[in-house]
């Protein structure tokens, strides 16, 4: 009797935490996946400090591209989507996470979400001209993990 309970406790956490990795590892590498929650987690906490509601979006945008033989990535927030551009998104809670120009090592393209979402600014809304400029975190990718650098604006 013991066994068949440890069977269906051992069954019932392998599901629950193979639940998670659906939102980091079988879509988003796990070293990115982190340093998006944090980032989100700064811009929330930015938001709040100064409560202008400037900085106070849900959309974020993870952009890659090449700059000096080094692959980078950039998370950034922003007050509408691009919708022409964008790879497909997820959702971290109430926030959605717009990838541009994904590297197929950090991002599996095919498993992001591709029907837009209604109801979000995008490129075509007021929002698109407000010149917003919150602050980016900026990596170079290696085979070993992120290393954060800075980009010049």
């Amino acid at each position: 009797m013991n066994s068949i309970k440890f069977y269906i406790l051992s069954f019932f956490l392998i599901n629950l935490t193979g639940c998670d990795s659906v939102n980091s590892s079988d879509i988003v590498r796990d070293d990115l996946y982190e340093n998006i929650k944090k980032f989100i987690k700064y811009s929330e906490e930015e938001a709040e400090e100064f409560k202008n509601g400037s900085a106070d979006t849900n959309i974020y945008w993870v952009e890659f591209f090449e700059e000096d033989d080094n692959d980078l990535v950039v998370l950034m927030q922003q007050p509408y989507y691009d919708s022409s551009d964008t790879d497909g998104y997820l959702k971290i809670d109430e926030n959605f996470i717009f990838f541009y120009y994904s590297d197929l090592m950090m991002v599996t393209v095919d498993k992001l979400e591709n029907e837009l979402p209604t109801g979000l600014p995008n490129q075509n809304s007021i929002e698109s001209g407000l010149g917003y400029s919150a602050p980016n975190w900026a990596y170079i990718i290696t085979e070993n993990g992120l290393v954060k650098t800075f980009i010049g604006e």
